[in-house]
């Protein structure tokens, strides 16, 4: 019995010697990622973001089939391409005419949040980590490949884009930052590089809520990114939440240097971001009882 007693007591300590450990590396994990990102908070001296946000300058209702809309990209002018969160197709909707007019399918149903078409390669990130990349794209010849990369549904993935000064594509998190250790109170920008289909599974990029709460002096203040886009002009990062109304722009470095609340009657829902060539601002807005739309926003470059 007392060899028995003896026994567990040895278990248990040992227990409690692993727990520590592991522990101990998931709080070194933390720190290395908290402190090579602690320079990226900027103090926002003299920014402006350039758009009147509660003042769209166009707005185009879609249709139906666009309801659920959660990407976009600007092609050419007129021409927004686009996918939904419920079907696996790309979508080409030209805002003169006011109509769909290609329909290219990559895969079955699911929950597809955003596009980017570089060249002849279209790359379309679902929810769930899950990466497509379509060559020979837009043609009837397209080669539909997709690889599982280390985020899951518990990030939720929602913004894709490409960074040309890196050869990568930029991926934002809705909702937990971390993939093997909890970042509290955190967003993450994760990068996947192109020429060597490499994830990189260090943040690029952290955003603290504290932070965004310090700056917008609301307590309550969240943000959960539903897209992100790189200004063709500036190169910074804009990134908007449907949860928390926010608009968020961050410097190439990753410092904030701005944060807007988005107007709610303006913006129902926001979920998808693009530029144009001239600097110009697409947002799109899923249905939420009504139809689903684009909202143009003209540039207001500083003189």
């Amino acid at each position: 019995m007392q060899f028995v007693t003896k026994s567990l007591k040895y278990f248990i300590l040992l227990l409690i010697i692993n727990f520590s450990c592991i522990n101990a590396k998931e709080d070194d994990k933390k720190s290395e990622i908290s402190d090579s990102l602690k320079f990226k908070v900027s103090e926002m001296k003299g920014f402006d973001i350039p758009y009147k946000l509660d003042d769209a300058d166009e707005k185009y209702k879609l249709p139906d089939d666009l309801d659920e809309i959660s990407g976009i990209q600007y092609i050419k002018e007129n021409v927004i391409a686009c996918v939904q969160d419920e079907k696996g197709k790309i979508y080409y909707y030209d805002l003169k005419e006011d109509e769909i007019t290609e329909k290219y399918d990559f895969a079955d149903d699911g929950d597809y949040e955003d596009l980017e078409i570089i060249g002849d390669v279209a790359y379309v990130i679902r929810s769930d980590g899950r990466l497509y990349r379509i060559e020979n794209f837009p043609s009837e010849n397209m080669d539909v490949k997709h690889r599982d990369l280390p985020l899951k549904s518990k990030n939720n993935v929602e913004g894709l884009c490409f960074d040309p000064s890196t050869n990568s594509l930029l991926l934002a998190c809705k909702d937990e930052a971390g993939i093997d250790v909890n970042l509290k109170k955190q967003r993450a920008v994760y990068s996947f590089e192109i020429d060597k289909t490499d994830f990189n599974s260090k943040p690029r990029f952290l955003i603290d809520i504290d932070v965004l709460r310090k700056i917008t002096d609301k307590k309550k203040t969240s943000f959960q990114p539903s897209g992100i886009a790189i200004h063709p002009i500036t190169k910074h990062i804009y990134m908007i939440a449907t949860a928390g109304k926010l608009m968020v722009v961050l410097s190439p470095k990753g410092e904030i240097l701005g944060v807007e609340e988005l107007d709610k009657d303006e913006l129902k829902q926001p979920e998808g971001i693009t530029f144009d060539p001239q600097g110009n601002m697409y947002i799109s807005n899923e249905a939420r009882g009504g139809k689903g739309n684009i909202m143009l926003f003209n540039y207001q470059k500083n003189e």
